[in-house]
């Protein structure tokens, strides 16, 4: 009897961090909401793909994060939990206060995608079905880096009993639309305007080429800014950037969170607000800009009280111009980038609800 035959790889894999510590306030409920619609919309739209959720850093005494969905919507689109254990976080500084490396997630699920592209995704985000449609159409393109603006969604969209009520609940609830981030560059070296919206919740490129980039820069325990300085670092290796536009869209269900610096805050109000960009030159406003924070004192972020450095949109700009003018600073990521050289926990679920464990 001839073995039988490898089902073939999957097409798409879709990676999305978290834990079961509802984090953030209602996390749950936007996970059960990210989670059971991507499946829901996988089955309909017979998206050929995988689901991997890391579960970073598993809290102790609560279950673990596979009981919170239900896998009997998983027909036809595998799903698995990566787990990195509590001995590994503890490897990465600040890891007593932070408790999620979310782009050392990312890279865990990166290194261990079967699919021939990766999509990087949060777990409080919805596609609409123009999207998911898109992407079951299997006409991505190896050399593209694929962005889409975020769509900000009331959050009561999460408690809609089925996908379709939540999907048409996003629609009827939009509060708003990310603008792309403005950057300001030196003439002459070729940087582009890329398009970027929130990046980091919809990050879209072959499995080949997120290889080749080493995975996300992962220097900056909060990683706050280093999704938009991997889109330059991923543009400036070869990758083509592809907006994805409306009816296309990327829902976010929102949340308040403090998690800016009080200087990433300043520069945000200052350079995107009153668009300062457009108006006075970099240098001047660099000049000016310790005395601004001075005369608009701004409460510490929750990381800042902890002591926890973070990058500035200032210091995003600064790697950029080096990167083009040929003095990459940005740290390189070891070969072992997404612990790629420890055996971590696996669990494949099927639509039975059961799972089976393996490494």
């Amino acid at each position: 009897m001839s073995p039988r035959p490898e089902p073939p790889p999957p097409y798409l894999t879709v990676v999305v961090p978290s834990r079961n510590d509802d984090h953030g306030g209602g996390m749950t409920e936007r996970m059960v909401a990210c989670v059971h619609g991507l499946l829901d919309q996988a089955r309909r739209h017979r998206l050929r793909g995988e689901l991997v959720l890391v579960e970073w850093n598993p809290p102790e005494g609560r279950p673990p994060l596979a009981s919170v969905f239900d896998w009997s919507r998983a027909e036809g689109f595998e799903a698995r939990v990566v787990t990195v254990p509590p001995e590994l976080h503890r490897r990465f500084a600040h890891s007593d206060k932070v408790n999620v490396h979310v782009l050392a997630a990312w890279n865990v699920g990166i290194r261990r995608a079967r699919g021939e592209f990766v999509l990087c995704t949060s777990a409080d985000v919805l596609l609409s079905d123009e999207l998911a449609r898109f992407l079951a159409s299997e006409k991505l393109e190896p050399d593209a880096m694929y962005h889409i603006d975020r769509t900000n969604v009331a959050p009561e969209v999460a408690r809609g009993a089925a996908t379709e009520d939540r999907l048409r609940a996003c629609a009827e609830n939009v509060l708003g639309v990310d603008e792309p981030i403005r950057n300001e560059f030196p003439p002459g070296l070729g940087i582009p305007d890329l398009h970027l919206s929130a990046p980091g919740d919809f990050a879209l490129l072959s499995r080949t080429r997120w290889h080749a980039l080493g995975g996300y820069p992962e220097f900056d325990t909060l990683g706050i800014g280093v999704d938009i300085l991997f889109c330059y670092l991923a543009h400036h290796e070869g990758a083509r950037e592809v907006v994805l536009r409306p009816p296309m869209r990327l829902y976010h269900i929102d949340h308040s969170r403090n998690w800016g610096s009080s200087r990433h805050a300043v520069e945000r109000v200052l350079y995107e607000g009153l668009r300062l960009k457009e108006r006075v030159p970099r240098s001047v406003r660099r000049a000016f800009a310790p005395l601004l924070l001075r005369l608009f004192p701004r409460r510490k972020s929750r990381w800042e009280a902890l002591g926890i450095p973070g990058l500035r949109f200032s210091d995003v700009e600064d790697y950029v111009v080096d990167l083009y003018r040929g003095r990459n600073r940005i740290p390189p990521n070891g070969p072992d980038w997404g612990f790629a050289a420890d055996t971590l926990p696996e669990a494949w679920l099927s639509a039975s609800g059961r799972s089976s464990s393996g490494s």
